[in-house]
């Protein structure tokens, strides 16, 4: 890399050793995790420290919406609450399987609807009233999104859009896709190779 003007910046590099032997000779500057890091927004490793990075992560909310009700204005906390807290998850919500985004996407509509009440100076809003809220501006609603509603939908539909691309950029993915994706004895594995199958042209295996 150096032939080409580029050098690592070793101080931001992590070694994730996924429960590997990590006695090796490194810069003292590398850091080394045992259960997983962070790459472009989205945490990989163990399951237990993938949901605890989802949940620092919503949790990482509170001090956002603490500053929008400063503003004392409510037109203008509405629209901050719509459309800067209430889609902070979406990213975490198309890269983490479900199961462990689950406690964050919960944390998450829970604080959504705390700052919601608040905003309208209406506490205590019923199931159905908070359901309602979650509905889009255009049906004439507020648009508070639900992380828990759209996270299975969200995860596929990423999964999905990319089916085409990663082939593209990676040939021996060809056959690990098509395994998840095309139905073994009638099934495609689990719902996401059910939901990945139909996005498949004609159900056809990838080339």
């Amino acid at each position: 890399m150096t032939k080409i003007g580029l050098t690592v910046a070793t101080n931001k590099c992590v070694l994730f050793t996924n429960g590997l032997s990590s006695d090796c000779h490194l810069n003292e500057d590398i850091k080394i995790s045992r259960h997983g890091t962070t790459v472009l927004g989205t945490p990989i490793g163990h399951p237990e420290y993938v949901s605890e990075s989802c949940l620092d992560f919503a949790n990482s909310g509170q001090d956002l919406c603490n500053e929008i009700l400063s503003l004392n204005d409510a037109q203008c906390e509405m629209l901050l609450l719509r459309l800067c807290h209430v889609p902070r998850m979406i990213h975490l919500l198309r890269t983490v399987t479900p199961s462990q985004v689950k406690a964050a996407s919960i944390f998450h509509d829970q604080l959504s609807r705390s700052v919601f009440e608040k905003v309208v100076r209406c506490h205590g809003l019923q199931e159905d009233q908070w359901l309602q809220a979650t509905l889009p501006v255009g049906l004439g609603d507020f648009g508070m999104l639900s992380s828990q509603q759209i996270s299975s939908l969200a995860f596929v539909s990423s999964w999905a859009s990319s089916l085409v691309l990663l082939p593209q950029s990676f040939n021996n993915l060809h056959d690990a896709i098509n395994k998840i994706v095309l139905p073994t004895k009638g099934n495609a594995s689990g719902s996401i190779g059910e939901a990945l199958q139909q996005a498949l042209p004609n159900g056809k295996p990838l080339q």
